[in-house]
């Protein structure tokens, strides 16, 4: 066991509880809603400012990240855009959620059945409704959810660690382990709001063994490794 203090253990999402399956909607998928389903007639340059101005937009991870950018792109190209509220909802409902790896699931059930809170921390641009539901769906459902679209920052802003505190419902930074596979914001900047870490290594050869680092982060190349850090038996093993 790494820490016989932790009480609750935060998971990233893209990379820590999925693969590498992406969903992502691109300029031609947004053009395609706008005249399949809204009667709007978009050129094929919406399409190719939409992709090429999608980094930018992304790296600001709130609630008004598509919106902004569906605006910015639509003023740049003259086209009408209905109300927002529903083109939003149509576009991350026919885009869906980035699949969920069904062994990173069974870790976090085991971590949850174990006694430990279980935090999502994800940045995001989904609404929080549309990952709520993914959780549901894969039987995940008693995790709390911390979420930059909801939390108005992202990681590493300090105000997103204060929520998923707030959230674990422990009354320490220490007592939270923050699991996810970016470095800055998995890992350094749980650091610095006081929590412990792991870090998910998609770098590393599968199956490769686990490791801890100097300053006592977890290295795995699986989330299904970081069991056994906090005296869970996998299914089928025993001590």
């Amino acid at each position: 066991m790494i820490h016989s203090g932790i009480e609750a253990v935060a998971f990233d999402y893209y990379g820590t509880l999925t693969g590498d399956a992406r969903r992502q909607p691109d300029g031609e998928f947004v053009r395609g809603i706008l005249q399949r389903r809204f009667d709007v007639a978009v050129q094929h340059d919406f399409a190719r400012s939409f992709d090429v101005s999608l980094p930018r937009f992304y790296a600001d991870p709130v609630a008004d990240t598509i919106p902004d950018l569906l605006k910015a792109t639509a003023a740049r190209h003259e086209v009408n855009l209905p109300d927002m509220e529903p083109l939003i909802t149509a576009i991350w409902t026919e885009c869906g959620d980035h699949p969920i790896d069904p062994e990173a699931a069974d870790a976090v059930r085991a971590v949850h059945e174990a006694g430990f809170t279980c935090v999502l921390a994800s940045n995001m641009v989904r609404p929080e409704t549309h990952r709520a539901k993914t959780l549901a769906d894969a039987g995940l459902d008693f995790m709390r959810l911390v979420c930059s679209s909801t939390v108005g920052a992202g990681k590493p802003d300090p105000r997103f660690y204060r929520e998923v505190l707030h959230q674990a419902g422990v009354d320490a930074p220490h007592k939270i382990l923050f699991t996810g596979d970016e470095l800055p914001r998995d890992v350094v900047g749980p650091i610095r709001a006081g929590m412990l870490a792991a870090w998910i290594d998609r770098r590393a050869t599968p199956g490769s063994p686990p490791g801890v680092m100097v300053d006592g982060t977890l290295a795995l190349s699986h989330l299904s490794q970081l069991l056994p850090y906090l005296g869970i038996e996998k299914a089928g093993e025993s001590a």
